[in-house]
């Protein structure tokens, strides 16, 4: 933990079945909870799917403001747009990732195919999806509160 995570310098977001590129700077809370996702993997796309509805609850629950960044990888967005996005909610902003380079000089610890971490400050804090176990979201949430 307290490793840098590097964010890429511009991203584009799936929102509401539309694409559009903006610049990382459009999260600019020092706390983000960030999952990187396989855009071909089901399971991975679910287990997005629960973080996406915990959100509310998280928000509701910390006293700071968060940035959730929603990461998938995909070569092949179309496929995900047809087959995975259908899951997940459309009115949240889904980062696009065509390759993960952004990665290649601090990489994620243990990314495989999904993966969610709790950044400050751009350092990673926890490891682990909040919203898939309920110590880990009052890990999260002691962690927030107390920035």
């Amino acid at each position: 933990m307290g490793k840098n995570f590097p964010l890429p310098s511009s991203i584009v977001i799936l929102d509401n079945y539309n694409l559009d590129t903006t610049s990382v700077q459009y999260f600019n809370s020092n706390i983000k909870i960030i999952s990187l996702v396989d855009g071909r993997c089901p399971a991975c796309i679910n287990k997005l799917s629960k973080l996406i509805k915990a959100k509310k609850r998280l928000e509701n629950k910390a006293n700071k403001k968060i940035d959730f960044m929603f990461l998938v990888h995909t070569k092949n967005f179309k496929t995900f747009k047809n087959n995975f996005y259908p899951v997940l909610d459309p009115e949240t902003p889904i980062i696009i990732q065509k390759d993960l380079s952004f990665l290649e000089e601090n990489p994620l610890p243990g990314f495989g195919v999904y993966q969610t971490i709790l950044t400050v400050n751009n350092k990673i804090r926890l490891v682990g999806n909040p919203a898939i176990n309920e110590d880990l979201e009052s890990l999260y949430l002691d962690e927030i509160n107390k920035q």
